[in-house]
């Protein structure tokens, strides 16, 4: 009876054990399917990323970054006077005299820089513009998607004017509705603090 018993013990753990082994197999071809659907999501957003980079021209999209830069010091490219922190007596003895004084608003023209300056309380500057020509070659497209959405939208017959936000500046680019992507006519610096009536620009 012994010996039989012994028998019956053995065979049913021989079956127990064939029975584990058969479950193995199952549990690893499981686990290789999300490390090969993690890859192609990877891959997916790499090619993603890539194509929205090259949408816009490198060059521009250097030129809007320092531009936006610059607008946090209250500046525009080619000029070192900012919106706030000088008057326009310091223009006037690094520039010289204006080639267009506008008397009736203020505005200092500088067309062989492609700059401009308004002057607003005790003579400082509140506003600086440049007209660089470089600015023509760039599209409202492209500025939303190196600047993102701006802060608000202004609109005047025939210009639409996207408002960004700088540290206390007013970054404005100002566009020509002369075409469904039309390029930037000119750029603002425009510090509130510094004007006479703010509410007015």
């Amino acid at each position: 009876m012994k010996s039989i018993k012994l028998t019956i013990i053995t065979i049913l753990g021989l079956l127990i054990l064939n029975g584990c082994t058969i479950n193995v197999p199952s549990s690893k071809s499981n686990s290789t399917n999300p490390t090969s659907s993690s890859s192609d999501t990877n891959s997916t957003d790499q090619n993603t990323s890539s194509n929205t980079d090259s949408s816009v021209n490198i060059e521009h999209r250097n030129y809007l970054q320092q531009s936006y830069d610059l607008a946090n010091e209250g500046k525009v490219i080619g000029s070192e006077f900012a919106a706030n922190k000088n008057d326009i007596e310091s223009v006037e003895d690094k520039y010289g005299q204006p080639d267009t004084p506008d008397n009736t608003y203020a505005y200092y023209i500088y067309k062989s820089r492609n700059l401009s300056f308004h002057v607003g309380k005790g003579d400082i500057l509140d506003d600086v513009r440049s007209y660089d020509p470089y600015l023509h070659n760039i599209t409202r497209s492209e500025v939303k998607k190196v600047l993102g959405e701006p802060t608000h939208i202004r609109k005047l017959k025939g210009q639409s004017i996207y408002v960004y936000h700088a540290n206390g500046y007013e970054f404005k680019l100002i566009f020509l509705l002369t075409k469904d992507d039309p390029t930037i006519d000119h750029i603002s610096v425009y510090s509130p603090d510094a004007a006479f009536n703010p509410m007015a620009n």
